[in-house]
């Protein structure tokens, strides 16, 4: 699958993943700071963000999604660090194909097996329960979730997941009906 991706500066390839929920835009800051110094590459995983959506949602399809990315976009052997979801996708990629890894920085994640992400899946609920189509704003979208997740950080992260689809549309970029079965299983 190709991805949508940014770029930032020069030098050798700095590949940073986000977690579930983010995307792309989350690392722009770090990335531009690190652009100084390397060639960061910041994708946006499947089902999230701008890059496609699939029916397929694992780490065998994610892991092939950013090897592509590398095959496609670099010379060789990647830094590459992964933020929770993406932390485990990057030790997937390390695991299988080390000789693609220059160096590995695992954020927010440990390397045990974790139970089904019932908070997760309760963000799922409480995203897919508004009917975007009678929300004309992100306020009024604030609104809403503000009942079901209290802490505001938190749905202001969510909530960059927002976007106008067409004149008067908002829509989540996220797939959360293939996010939650993964979640879910």
């Amino acid at each position: 699958m190709k991805l949508f991706f940014r770029s930032f500066g020069a030098g050798p390839t700095f590949l940073i993943i986000h977690g579930l929920f983010g995307i792309s835009d989350n690392w722009v800051t770090l990335g531009k700071r690190f652009g100084k110094r390397f060639r960061v590459l910041i994708p946006d995983m499947r089902n999230h963000g701008r890059s496609p959506h699939s029916p397929l949602f694992d780490f065998p399809s994610m892991e092939q999604d950013i090897l592509e990315l590398i095959e496609e976009e670099t010379n060789g052997a990647v830094m590459l660090m992964g933020h929770s979801l993406g932390g485990r996708v990057a030790v997937n990629l390390a695991l299988h194909h080390p000789e693609l890894i220059r160096k590995l920085v695992i954020v927010d994640i440990s390397l045990r097996k974790y139970p089904p992400g019932k908070e997760h899946l309760g963000l799922i609920e409480a995203m897919r329960s508004l009917d975007l189509s009678q929300l004309g704003s992100r306020s009024e979208i604030e609104k809403q979730l503000r009942e079901r997740i209290p802490n505001l950080k938190l749905r202001q992260f969510l909530m960059k997941n927002i976007y106008r689809r067409e004149r008067g549309r908002l829509a989540w970029r996220l797939n959360l009906p293939v996010i939650s079965s993964f979640l879910g299983s």
